[in-house]
């Protein structure tokens, strides 16, 4: 079995091309929902031929403009937030404390934890 190298100093997308990657993921799913719901509305309300085509595109362009642009915003904030983990030096003798008596308690509350048989 050959060992393949782990990679030291791998990036992950920049935060502008996870923006555009949200924006044409939501344009895509907004695009697709505007046209049902475009087309069904203008269905209903008599339209045919070309102006069925002009008023379900101008849905399905308004829908997947709208929600590609809150996929975008999304997007760029969740690429704005810390991708590492605190270290554990940042740990306080308090805080280690308190994580103890934590586990203590969640281990001594399983253990008077009774099953009842029903056979």
């Amino acid at each position: 079995m050959s060992h393949v190298p782990h990679a030291q100093y791998q990036q992950g997308p920049s935060c502008l091309s996870r923006g555009l990657m949200g924006f044409a993921l939501g344009g895509m799913v907004g695009g697709a929902f505007g046209l049902l719901l475009g087309g069904y509305a203008c269905l209903r309300a008599g339209l045919r031929g070309s102006e069925l085509l002009k008023q379900a595109g101008k849905s399905a362009l308004q829908s997947g403009g709208a929600f590609g642009g809150f996929m975008c915003i999304g997007s760029v904030i969740r690429c704005s937030e810390p991708l590492s983990l605190p270290s554990s030096s940042s740990t306080t003798p308090s805080r280690t404390r308190d994580m103890q008596w934590q586990n203590n308690t969640i281990i001594n509350s399983n253990k008077n934890i009774t099953t009842k048989s029903t056979c």
